[in-house]
């Protein structure tokens, strides 16, 4: 780490070799034979003189040659002044100074091995772990890549796992969020500035194809009063910022607030559309530019609230749409329509939040609509005995009911008070019923994961007076419960990640006046921030929301306050809208970013919004046996490592008062380093203290063993023009005063690196 100002203890290094690489070594001050005559302009301050008077002035005397019409004596040999770079080389024929070292001039990509020897990659090669090599398939996730190979989604391409042990391990117990962004802006919002209350959660993911997610979802006015539901406009932000990107105000198309929405691509052009429900029950597709595709019909058994789901039931690799019990194409035309189930356990036919998956192993999708399954034909395949009510699917008990994983899924249900598992197979109820402890406690929508780290899966849900983690495989069934406050409604979802990837998941959860992150094994919270809404079947989501690498918290509000005055440590005045957390330092892990639907299970939508034909079922991939939570990419704990390397200054405009200092800026870890990595600039003065002067930045993906040149051009003060031929200067990378775009590192050792002399020998 650099500290503003400190005495320099180290000797200086020079430059010794020539720019067919580079390496460092210390340089004596007393017998540097190539800096014996810096006193001497006209001598030039880096020869190898055996006689100063051999040469008639003004050529310079270099060994026992002569160099005329103004070049340079560089390591015993003539430099014309074109080829001249720094204080010690002179380039050659294919290479050009920068920064003081001679670089070779590569058409495409400039690649260091292992011993910062330069190479040039061809066209269609990346430099990738310090070698130039040919990329394997496009891709989007890891799972369209060789069991060998990793996606690198900065370049959309597979490439070979890196063998680097470099690794970040965050602090754990340690949660620092801020606040990075929230919406409406205190400006307020142009279009329908009232209409700014948000119930349902959003859907994130990248509408446009530029790696930035955008986050879609309906805004309304809330009155608390009830009744107003249905008067929401789409609204589509900017993930990186909360910029508007679209507000939809369509007086004859009003949403409904209260049903999440679903995005993925539907009409198979690349990029996801968004799909909402209107007031009056239909569906409508939009695209992130407003452009309305299509209005749904009107469902046989419509429903309303809840969550609308996207997935190919029928793996033709056409998406179906489906929301409670019917199925709609691609149009928005209905398919079918069950009759039974799929109603939240709410005493009412028009709450549903139905899974999409594979739990009879036809090989086709089902409708997990509640305590009903339905096949791609919505025939009725069976109904549980259980209560009706919200799903989630993972492989918990082995057929025989023991808690074993046998690769066959289970089905939890929460409804009506209850939590029970069912066979996903018959519909056989293998566990509970299990009441939810307190008053009035219909339950919300379930969350699958190993909250305790024993490598099997627990089950959350919140009802009206506490968040409960409950233990399938334990005779105690409750792990742990805590009070909340939700006696509004008592149906509130919640979701889980890991942000620390230690292998125990954080559930998160908003009641009606704080939302919470706790530790998945005891309930120690985490976090506690003041946040109101009125509590339907909301939740908060984890996402890379801004594509910065590091996993994001984003919340829901709206104006409705329930009494959350009396609550200690809730302070008005109430939020409305969209807030998005980070953590300060930077240590909550990456995560993908995408979050498509009420039911999202990762495998049920590609990295970018693309519905995967067919389905993998979650429950058989290591680490994604959960529903309801986001996950950790590939790597999770692998880190870069930024170094400077071949530090120098280009002298040649010395006279036109100004140096280019330059350096390789390498990338030595495990992960990619995103554009926009800060490079500070330092002279060391006379007292050996160190005066920043300027800075610059990366400007591409610096994939593991690649580098990058950065040069930054420094003005020497008028005052010192012609009079101080010799400076000194020292660079940082990754500087932590200029945290906003700091990153974690395996070594944070090797940021620094100086000082490094510099003569301008060419004054005149």
């Amino acid at each position: 780490m650099k500290f503003k100002s400190f005495l320099i203890l180290l000797p200086a290094f020079l430059i010794l070799t020539s720019c067919e690489g580079a390496s460092f070594a210390p340089k004596d001050a007393e017998t540097d034979t190539n800096h014996n005559n810096i006193n001497n302009i006209n001598n030039d301050a880096g020869t190898d003189q055996d006689n100063v008077d051999t040469c008639s002035f003004p050529d310079i005397t270099c060994g026992d040659d002569c160099c005329t019409d103004g070049a340079r004596c560089r390591n015993g040999s003539c430099c014309d002044l074109e080829d001249l770079c720094g204080s010690s080389f002179c380039c050659g024929e294919g290479e050009s100074c920068m920064g003081g070292y001679c670089h070779l001039d590569c058409e495409y990509m400039r690649c260091l091995d292992e011993n910062q020897q330069e190479m040039c990659c061809g066209s269609e090669e990346l430099c990738f772990m310090n070698e130039c090599i040919i990329p394997g398939d496009d891709c989007e996730n890891d799972s369209q890549c060789l069991l060998d190979e990793y996606c690198e989604q900065s370049v959309g391409k597979c490439l070979p796992i890196p063998e680097s042990t470099c690794e970040y391990f965050p602090p754990t117990g340690q949660f620092s969020p801020i606040n990075e962004w929230s919406w409406p802006p205190p400006s307020g919002s142009p279009v329908l500035p009232d209409y700014v209350d948000v119930l349902s959660p959003p859907v994130i993911g990248d509408m446009d194809g530029d790696s930035i997610p955008e986050v879609a979802f309906v805004a309304y006015k809330d009155s608390c009063a009830g009744g107003n539901y249905n008067t929401g406009v789409l609204t589509i932000l900017r993930g990186s910022d909360g910029t508007e990107l679209l507000r939809l105000d369509d007086p004859a198309r009003r949403l409904g607030s209260s049903t999440m929405p679903a995005l993925g691509d539907i009409d198979l052009d690349g990029l996801p559309e968004v799909v909402v429900m209107q007031d009056d029950k239909k569906l409508l597709a939009y695209e992130l530019d407003g452009s309305l595709i299509w209005e749904s019909e009107v469902s046989p058994r419509p429903m309303a609230w809840g969550g609308i789901s996207i997935g190919d039931v029928n793996y033709d690799s056409i998406p179906e749409i489906v929301f409670g019990t019917t199925i709609y194409n691609p149009l928005g035309e209905v398919i079918c329509a069950g009759t039974e189930g799929g109603t939240g356990g709410h005493n009412s036919s028009t709450r549903s939040i139905s899974v999409l998956s594979d739990v009879t192993g036809d090989g086709y999708l089902e409708i997990v609509a509640g305590n009903t399954v339905y096949d791609r034909d919505c025939n009725l395949i069976f109904e549980s005995p259980a209560d009706d009510g919200y799903a989630a699917v993972a492989d918990i008990y082995d057929s025989n009911g023991d808690p074993n994983l046998d690769g066959f899924p289970e089905i939890v249900i929460v409804g009506n008070g209850y939590v029970t598992i069912i066979n996903g197979q018959d519909g056989t109820i293998l566990w509970g019923p299990e009441v939810i402890p307190g008053g009035q406690n219909r339950g919300g929508a379930p969350v699958i994961a190993d909250f305790d780290g024993d490598g099997h899966p627990e089950i959350g849900t919140a009802g009206g007076a506490y968040m409960i983690v409950y233990d399938p495989h334990d005779a105690t069934p409750i792990l742990w419960q805590k009070a909340t406050k939700d006696t509004s409604s008592a149906l509130t979802g919640c979701t889980v990640f890991d942000f620390e990837a230690d292998g125990s998941a954080e559930i998160i959860y908003t009641d009606e006046c704080f939302v919470y992150i706790y530790r998945g094994t005891d309930g120690e919270i985490l976090f506690k921030e003041p946040n109101n809404t009125r509590t339907h079947n909301e939740y908060p989501i984890v996402a890379d929301v801004d594509g910065d690498g590091n996993s994001e918290l984003i919340v829901t509000s709206n104006v409705c306050v329930w009494n959350c005055e009396t609550q200690p440590g809730w302070v008005g005045p109430a939020k409305r809208g969209i807030t998005v957390y980070g953590d300060v330092d930077l240590n909550w892990v990456r995560t993908k970013k995408i979050w498509n639907q009420h039911s999202y299970h990762v495998t049920n939508i590609n990295d970018h919004g693309t519905i995967p034909t067919p389905e993998t079922k979650n429950w058989t991939v290591p680490g994604l046996n959960n529903f309801r939570q986001n996950i950790q990419t590939w790597g999770v704990h692998n880190a870069p490592d930024a170094e400077p390397q071949m530090f120098g200054g280009d002298v040649r405009n010395c006279g036109n008062g100004y140096i280019t200092l330059g350096l390789m800026v390498a990338n030595n870890g495990s992960r990619g380093i995103p554009p926009g990595l800060n490079v500070s600039f330092f002279r060391i003065l006379e007292d050996n203290t160190e005066q920043h002067i300027g800075f610059a930045q990366t400007t591409t993906e610096l994939l593991p063993g690649m580098s990058e040149y950065v040069e930054y051009e420094w003005s020497i003060p008028v005052a010192e023009v012609p009079s101080t031929i010799e400076f000194q200067f020292a660079v940082l990378v990754d500087d932590p005063d200029l945290g906003e775009t700091a990153i974690h590192e395996c070594n944070e050792e090797n940021n620094y690196y100086g000082p490094v002399d510099v003569f301008c020998d060419i004054v005149d």
